[in-house]
């Protein structure tokens, strides 16, 4: 695991039982940390009480996990303390915010649902829920724990794409049962996402956005920073990295094609860009897509 995940990882005791790479940690049991000194969680986790009870304080309120719910920690969380029962057993996954990201969740418009989370991070789930969850959780850990094949991260990542939809068939069905009342800073980091999402191609300045919603860039990025846990500027450029990614897919796109389609001044420019958000060239990009494809 990478380091951010690897040091939340001895806070949570048990988290690593299963682990892919530095994207995916599967776990079933949790200890106590009640004692120990507040810390960031830095990657997303979902956890489902199959028996006893939990509780833990996260950003300052305290939340009880009961057997048939499930508790979401978003990354950039702060958690303070947790205490579970002698019988509590649980199943649960760790997401790096890597892969969150590589998942193309901005892409797919899942702000409101992060927001809905921050306010609700304690879900009731159905039988039919909980089994849904336990069948991913049981397949994911086959792919693990069998021997390395040429295609098994695009296998891994499809199995999560998958996730993600059942995931947010089940938010959809708590959040009409749950409307969210949004603060006027949620409100406009939400209209600031509707319109980067309705822009194309996007634009890289975090002014040209601030000036559309009358606001200034600084005032802009402290509410994104408050409200999401990532400012302005990193927003805009994962969307953009998403929209990088998708065209790189097409092989009947060139570079340069690709390059101004997005509104590059230059193709320089686009692969100086591309290197410092994805660690390399457009070109290296591509061919690694040929290879995890080829094997």
């Amino acid at each position: 695991m990478d380091k951010e995940m690897t040091l939340a990882s001895e806070r949570f005791s048990n988290i690593e039982d299963l682990s892919y790479k530095d994207d995916i940690s599967l776990f079933s049991q949790i200890g106590e940390f009640s004692q120990m000194q507040p810390f960031k969680l830095d990657f997303l986790v979902l956890l489902v009480c199959l028996n006893g009870h939990g509780s833990f304080n996260i950003n300052g309120v305290d939340y009880r996990v009961d057997a048939g719910k499930m508790f979401v920690c978003r990354p950039h969380i702060v958690v303070e303390k947790s205490s579970v029962s002698l019988d509590f057993e649980c199943r649960g996954m760790a997401l790096s915010s890597k892969f969150i990201d590589q998942l193309g969740l901005v892409a797919d418009g899942g702000w409101d649902l992060g927001m809905f989370l921050g306010k609700n991070p304690v879900l009731s789930l159905s039988e039919d829920e909980i089994s849904l969850f336990m069948q991913y959780y049981a397949l994911l850990g086959s792919k693990i724990t069998r021997s390395y094949c040429r295609h098994q991260d695009a296998v891994m990542q499809a199995l999560f794409r998958a996730f993600r939809l059942e995931f947010f068939d089940i938010m959809d069905r708590h959040a009409r049962l749950t409307p969210l009342n949004f603060t006027s800073s949620e409100m406009l980091f939400r209209h600031f996402v509707e319109v980067l999402m309705s822009d194309y191609p996007r634009q890289r300045s975090v002014e040209h956005y601030a000036s559309r919603l009358c606001v200034t860039p600084k005032y802009l990025s402290a509410v994104s920073k408050s409200v999401s846990g990532s400012t302005a500027s990193e927003i805009i450029n994962r969307c953009i990295v998403d929209d990088v990614r998708r065209l790189l897919h097409n092989p009947n796109k060139s570079v340069k094609e690709i390059s101004n389609e997005l509104g590059f001044p230059n193709l320089s420019f686009f692969g100086k860009y591309v290197k410092r958000m994805l660690g390399m060239s457009p070109k290296a990009y591509r061919k690694s897509l040929c290879v995890i494809a080829g094997g």
